[in-house]
């Protein structure tokens, strides 16, 4: 095609055409800036989001216990009651106790394998206990080979945890420890397409 050619035919667009051209033109282009806005937008709020729980992911709790309860010879205690603060603790109740967090009973006689706990001022390993009671009271404790204890401390009972740097109250739970009840309502009730998406639901 000769150049006058070329310019009969362009010249041959009608009016019309070319502002439907230049309005195409414009409408890509705020549709570009509009993507790209919002990649950066969502790109922004990753990262937001990622250095949130980064900062809070290795931040330790400060704990908050009950006063622990003390056993020695001659404590108003009686059996049933030493039964059922081991409940409250999570001990598990056996014929025979079986490692630590477990205790069986025999009358008047329990036998506890006590959990691991760092006190303030030292950490004590488990412990096999054999508890004696009589009359409402304890009358003797027995360590690992028989041998009498004087005192013996159960590990208090946990009442919280606190983050100070983020004024939050919560505990730490493997993901395995959480009811598979508790994860499909909160999915329910926050994001219906948890598992199906990739990380973004844009209908919700």
């Amino acid at each position: 095609m000769s150049e006058e050619q070329h310019e009969g035919a362009h010249a041959a667009v009608p009016p019309r055409g070319r502002r439907l051209r230049r309005w195409a033109l414009v409408a890509a282009a705020v549709a570009g800036a509009a993507v790209l806005a919002l990649g950066l937008w969502l790109f922004q709020l990753d990262r937001q989001i990622t250095e949130t729980f980064r900062g809070r992911l290795w931040s330790v709790p400060a704990r908050v216990h009950a006063q622990p309860l003390e056993l020695y010879a001659g404590r108003r205690l009686d059996a049933d009651q030493l039964a059922r603060e081991l409940d409250r603790l999570g001990y598990r109740r056996l014929p025979r106790p079986a490692g630590p967090g477990t205790f069986g009973r025999t009358g008047a006689t329990l036998d506890v394998v006590l959990r691991p706990f760092r006190f303030p001022e030292g950490a004590r390993p488990e412990l096999p206990l054999r508890v004696h009671f009589e009359d409402g009271h304890v009358v003797r404790l027995e360590g690992p080979a028989g041998d009498p204890l004087d005192v013996v401390r159960l590990e208090p009972a946990l009442i919280g945890s606190i983050f100070p740097s983020h004024g939050e109250d919560r505990l730490i739970v493997e993901p395995e420890d959480v009811p598979p009840l508790l994860a499909e309502a909160l999915k329910v009730v926050e994001d219906r397409n948890f598992d199906t998406h990739h990380g973004f639901d844009p209908k919700a």
